[in-house]
């Protein structure tokens, strides 16, 4: 028999009370104890029930197989508003598996729902912006709408799921670091650089050490920077490298355009005689060229 309409909105009222101490989820554990000789547990799991279906309430699950209940704020209800159960069961699935993801052929295994009716769903809750889907390695990856995957799944922070590497993101920092020796003339450690690009506000997250190294290697190869030992640091992450910004040799015009072997009058010319290099317009034009 369903809970009447003054015990339902007693075990809301609960509900309610408890999400406001506990915003992050409440356990069973708690839900037991606030309406332990109150109101049939019963009861209370009938309107949790219709509290899921109605996209009120979310499941999250913790690594040691707890079960958290999440309140769902209004603005969010409207997106689960209208889903079917298997819908919900296909969201509440990508939920737990968090910024680690979930592939396709684990999905379908998990839900164990037909493909052709699987992806269906999976483009409803696309549609209402509550997963999203990646590529990564080859492979199609669900996660919520609001997660980013962890560099466990997409490599490091050059990796891009959609396009293998983030070529923008790599540009931006070796344009930093290059910003960043430009005036130095004793040279600078890989840790003085990670200092900088950590501190620096380009990134969204810091990178790390072998990350940096990787940067570093990659602009030396394309000749922006270069790096020298220095005999008088340690070993450890490279402290005895220094790099500095590479001081390419400026293209100067060769010796045999030079004008004068050309002249027809070179034996007559003399500093400041009649013919001279400094009334020389052809000399002139020769040095504007450095």
């Amino acid at each position: 028999m369903a809970a009447s309409s003054s015990t339902q909105g007693r075990i809301e009222e609960i509900l309610k009370g408890l999400w406001e101490k506990h915003p992050g989820g409440i356990t069973q554990i708690m839900i037991n104890e606030a309406f332990q000789g109150v109101i049939e547990l019963k009861s209370v799991a009938e309107v949790m029930n219709a509290f899921l279906r109605q996209g009120k309430m979310t499941l999250h699950k913790h690594p040691d197989g707890s079960l958290v209940y999440v309140e769902v704020n209004e603005e969010e209800q409207l997106k689960f508003r209208g889903l079917a159960a298997e819908e919900l069961q296909t969201y509440q699935i990508i939920q737990n598996v968090g910024e680690e993801g979930i592939w396709l052929k684990k999905l379908k295994t998990l839900t164990n729902i037909a493909q052709m009716q699987l992806a269906k769903i999976l483009k409803s809750l696309e549609s209402r912006k509550l997963i999203k889907e990646l590529t990564i390695s080859k492979k199609k990856m669900y996660f919520l709408f609001n997660v980013e995957p962890s560099k466990q799944v997409v490599g490091n922070i050059f990796s891009d799921p959609t396009t293998g590497f983030d070529k923008h993101l790599i540009d931006t920092l070796s344009s930093a670091i290059e910003r960043f020796l430009d005036p130095k003339t004793t040279g600078v450690s890989a840790p003085e650089i990670l200092t900088y690009l950590n501190h620096s506000g380009v990134l969204k997250e810091d990178i790390e050490e072998k990350e940096i190294l990787q940067l570093l290697n990659t602009m030396i190869y394309d000749r922006k920077i270069i790096d020298k030992q220095d005999t008088k640091a340690g070993s450890s992450f490279r402290k005895n490298v220094l790099y500095y910004k590479e001081r390419l040799p400026l293209s100067l015009p060769g010796i045999s355009t030079v004008p004068c072997f050309k002249c027809p009058v070179f034996n007559e010319c003399t500093v400041g005689g009649e013919i001279s290099p400094e009334k020389c317009v052809y000399y002139t034009n020769w040095l504007n060229e450095f």
